[in-house]
């Protein structure tokens, strides 16, 4: 049976998947259609068991490709988490800010939010519009380590955990605290990049400390990053952030050499604004990016150049690209 290059879209309409048949990217119909999907994972042990964390209504699990859906948690989702090296580890964060962990797939439960919302801190997070309300908005595990957990809180900075959620310290000294995304480099667990509403910030102690890294960015929402297997880096600007969204808002996509210490545009030919960018586990120099207007594009070349793959008609909030049979 040959492989199949697989991209999970999750969009504000449902789950959309983008197939490589060989020849050309084929376009799947929407599943879970209506709902704003905000993130995706696949068990590493059964690729038909797909898991989509949803926006206002939880996380859903199929087990036959995306046919048929049930839900095994009802929260305000708004990231998902798979632990790679144990699969059926499962951690949901969610609005307010609070934390769901399973330990065999979705099954059962355990609400971990005490842990976070026992923190001096937490009594300052806030979020800038309605209904402002903070949430967990960034879940990433620290390679090697099987219980070491970060999250950034949107907007209330970035937190540690050494437990696998139950108790957490902060990590985020020098970091903005509004905080939309963090990426590892594949194959150096010291170098992280966070995405924020007020910069890129790079950390080369494992997310313990962070320094500015945008100054020859032009804009300061940084909406995506992401770190090639090579080290090349990519980062998505905005003009300006959600809720304040204009038709033909300017944005821009960089690339660096040297570990995010200066920058370069990107040749990104069409004039829409990336929002996601995310890499392919198979390919070292792939990466695929979606911009606001649903349109996804693959890089054969780390960012240098682009293809256009697919069109949809609602806005990507996630991509995961996996390599399947």
């Amino acid at each position: 049976m040959s492989s199949t290059t697989v991209i999970y879209t999750g969009t504000e309409n449902g789950l959309y998947t983008l197939a490589h048949t060989g020849r050309q990217w084929r376009l799947s119909a929407a599943s879970l259609s209506g709902k704003n999907v905000v993130g995706v994972t696949l068990s590493a042990n059964n690729p038909a068991a797909i898991y989509a964390a949803v926006g206002g209504y939880g996380l859903f699990k199929t087990e036959d490709g995306g046919l048929s859906w049930q839900q095994t948690l009802s929260v305000n989702a708004h990231c998902l988490l798979m632990d790679d090296a144990q699969p059926g580890r499962l951690w949901v964060g969610c609005e307010p800010p609070g934390l769901h962990y399973s330990p065999d797939g979705g099954q059962s439960w355990q609400d971990l939010s005490g842990g976070l919302m026992g923190l001096p801190s937490a009594l300052d997070w806030t979020f800038s519009e309605p209904p402002f309300q903070a949430r967990l908005r960034v879940l990433a595990r620290v390679p090697d380590q099987a219980d070491s957990l970060l999250a950034g809180i949107q907007i209330g900075g970035l937190y540690r955990s050494q437990d696998g959620g139950l108790t957490w310290q902060p990590s985020g000294d020098g970091l903005e605290e509004d905080l939309l995304a963090l990426e590892v480099h594949p194959g150096d667990p010291a170098f992280w990049l966070a995405a924020t509403a007020g910069g890129l910030y790079r950390s080369e102690d494992g997310g313990q400390s962070w320094g500015y890294a945008s100054d020859a960015i032009r804009y300061d929402y940084i909406s995506s990053v992401a770190i090639l297997p090579s080290g090349l880096c990519l980062a998505s600007a905005m003009q300006t952030k959600p809720g304040h969204w204009v038709e033909n808002m300017e944005g821009a996509l960089y690339r660096s050499a040297d570990r995010a210490q200066s920058w370069q545009p990107a040749a990104f030919e069409t004039r829409e604004t990336v929002s996601i960018l995310t890499g392919d586990p198979t390919d070292r120099k792939r990466v695929y990016a979606a911009t606001l207007s649903g349109a996804v594009y693959l890089s054969q070349d780390e960012g240098a150049s682009w293809q256009k793959i697919g069109g949809l008609s609602s806005r990507v909030n996630t991509l995961l690209a996996a390599l399947i049979g």
